[in-house]
């Protein structure tokens, strides 16, 4: 998968190249019949946040280091605009896996989300740092920890429709198995009493 910068609004398109397409055409045949819908019901309830933190990713020790300085040895500790926590900064900028182990370590909250409801399973997605085995081994990693891997974000998208919106497909196939599911709204019922009121009301010629 390529991606283009535009200067203009400062985001990245991300698009397929032709010579990828027919594996992206597999990609999606292998898990199309594997996809589990259910409808959604209430938005995710979101924590209130305090604190401001700039988070240094290299390695563990770095981690450590910037743990103690910046957060008072709080592991806790969020920051940013998006309001995350060191978890979910590791798992969104970082391209090993040293950072997530040696915060879960350290008793990092797994299901901890930021101020969109994105959890670490949704920021391994959106990781254009890390490599795909790298995304496979920490959702693993996330997920033997018992992360909730349904959990919507406030756009009411599951880690399994992040991983699908951005051609992840390994990565949707291991959610998959640990039953990962795509969100629906209700669908729109009308009955048949109104649609024959509204019929007899119409005005004949």
């Amino acid at each position: 998968m390529l991606e283009k910068y535009n200067q203009e609004d400062n985001s990245y398109t991300h698009y397929i190249h032709i010579s990828e397409f027919e594996k992206f055409c597999e990609g999606v045949k292998k898990i199309s019949n594997r996809i589990k819908y259910e409808t959604f019901g209430e938005e995710p309830d979101e924590s209130e946040f305090n604190g401001e933190y700039h988070l240094i990713i290299d390695d563990a020790k770095s981690l450590e280091d910037c743990i103690k300085t910046q957060a008072n040895d709080n592991v806790e500790a969020i920051f940013g605009m998006y309001r995350g926590s060191f978890l979910l900064e590791c798992c969104l900028r970082s391209a090993g896996l040293e950072g997530i182990e040696y915060l879960i370590d350290r008793g990092a909250e797994i299901n901890r989300t930021n101020i969109l409801g994105d959890n670490a399973l949704h920021m391994l997605v959106l990781n254009e740092n890390m490599a795909e085995e790298n995304k496979i081994k920490a959702a693993q990693i996330l997920i033997d920890k018992s992360i909730d891997v349904n959990r919507p974000n406030i756009r009411m998208e599951t880690p399994l429709m992040a991983a699908l919106n951005h051609l992840e497909f390994d990565v949707a196939s291991l959610l998959i198995d640990n039953g990962g599911y795509i969100l629906r709204p209700p669908a729109q019922k009308e009955t048949e009493d109104n649609s024959t009121k509204e019929n007899q009301e119409k005005p004949t010629n």
